[in-house]
């Protein structure tokens, strides 16, 4: 995948031209899901990466699905990020990594104060995702439209990923982390039934 140090990302709104990465707002969501939707076939690895507000319950809980849950819980993630390539490791031509920014009003949504400064300083621009972020609900519909979610020839990949498919989860379900584990791994099996970690 490629170096993000490497490459340089554009802000898009209503279909101007992306460079390698391409940022994706309520805007030019549409637009981008059907993009993704025509290489998948042939792209069929996607690795992906999620920015969200922190830890605001850092107590630890006795089992590590506890922790996740309560983390997750009544929280709400701020970016999502898919990169496409072929079991072969080759990429798309044009565009490669596809960030989604959510909606996320920092007078409204909960989060932890340092999480959201890494973020500031990381590059995030959180009046966009106020003004023009993504509905989480719409978003989680094209999971479904696009074959994204649901299908078995995608192989879903992340690092140290737990709270990525956490939120992924959350996406697709517009729901909470189910109350048993077993329950939730079901369920995560279901709408994407081959990922690794």
């Amino acid at each position: 995948f490629p170096d993000p140090s490497s490459v340089v990302s554009k802000t898009l709104f209503g279909g101007v031209n992306c460079d390698i990465i391409c940022d994706v707002w309520a805007d030019n969501l549409t637009q981008e899901i059907k993009h993704i939707s025509s290489l998948i076939g042939s792209y069929n690895c996607i690795a992906l990466d999620t920015e969200f507000p922190g830890f605001p319950n850092p107590s630890p809980a006795e089992r590590e699905y506890d922790r996740l849950k309560g983390n997750v819980k009544g929280h709400k993630i701020i970016q999502l990020g898919l990169t496409l390539a072929n079991r072969n490791g080759e990429m798309p031509q044009d565009i490669r990594t596809w960030q989604f920014n959510f909606q996320f009003d920092l007078n409204k949504d909960s989060y932890v104060p340092g999480a959201i400064e890494l973020l500031k300083k990381a590059g995030l621009e959180f009046e966009l995702h106020k003004t023009n972020g993504i509905n989480m609900s719409i978003f989680g519909e094209h999971m479904f439209t696009s074959g994204l979610a649901l299908n078995k020839d995608i192989d879903w990949i992340s690092f140290h990923g737990g709270y990525d498919f956490a939120y992924l989860y959350k996406l697709v379900t517009s729901d909470e982390l189910p109350e048993s584990e077993e329950t939730y791994l079901d369920m995560l099996k279901l709408y994407f039934p081959n990922y690794y970690d």
